[in-house]
């Protein structure tokens, strides 16, 4: 860098300016490559997309997903629009830190950016329920109503889910509902207001209202007959949380 700034024929560009901020942020050295970003803007030279989202993943690897997000503030101050990649980044980091009100607070929040959540996004909230595989399987609805078609690898996550409470019907019946939306007709696209309207939804739910859980009924053990499966339903409160 310093060799490059000496010879005036041999000028550091943005691509420059990114391999250098990847290359501390890879060394779980954040602050010297905000270093780097100072650098880069004295020189001239704008940061971009790629910047923002190297620095967005380096707080998520290191568990500040709620810094990560903070970035945000610095790509708009600088006229920087937030895209796909760097809402997905923040949303799984949050799943992975077992913060999941935080992804789905933020998934509504994605609206200001324009961006809409997609299949990375939705299969980040389904691993972020573990223990509540019927909060996972109610992102299926969701999922429609945004026109994001679920694949295989949802309903597998979907149904590990299931299968790790002992489930195991649920989770034949999640994987049977897979094979079955392979033979229906595609997703009809959806009015444009109405699935931020559903997320809205969604999100007011998990915040304050209540949880809908799955009574287990087990079958009478001295006949030998297999566990059942009652869908029935019981109710859970939650406390308040942030606004």
């Amino acid at each position: 860098m310093e060799i490059m700034s000496r010879d005036e024929n041999v000028k550091p560009n943005l691509r420059t300016y990114n391999v250098l901020v990847r290359a501390w942020c890879n060394k779980r050295n954040i602050k010297e490559a905000w270093g780097i970003v100072s650098k880069m803007v004295a020189s001239g030279i704008e940061p971009d997309a790629i910047t923002y989202n190297t620095l967005v993943t380096a707080y998520v690897q290191n568990r500040q997903t709620k810094e990560a997000e903070d970035v945000i503030l610095e790509m708009r101050d600088n006229n920087v629009q937030p895209n796909e990649r760097t809402c997905g980044i923040i949303i799984s980091g949050y799943c992975k830190e077992g913060r999941i009100r935080d992804a789905l607070r933020f998934v509504y929040k994605m609206k200001g950016f324009g961006v809409r959540p997609n299949l990375v996004v939705f299969n980040s909230l389904i691993k972020g329920f573990l223990g509540r595989p019927w909060k996972a399987e109610e992102m299926l609805e969701l999922m429609e109503k945004f026109n994001v078609r679920p694949e295989k690898s949802t309903f597998t996550l979907i149904a590990e889910a299931w299968r790790d409470i002992g489930l195991t019907k649920e989770a034949n019946r999640i994987m049977g509902s897979f094979r079955k939306q392979t033979t229906v007709q595609p997703i009809e696209k959806p009015h444009e207001n109405t699935p931020l309207e559903s997320f809205e939804k969604f999100y007011q739910k998990e915040a304050f209202s209540r949880l809908q859980i799955p009574n287990v009924v087990l079958s009478d053990h001295q006949k030998g007959s297999a566990a059942l499966t009652k869908r029935s339903r019981t109710v859970l409160r939650e406390a308040e949380f942030f606004v």
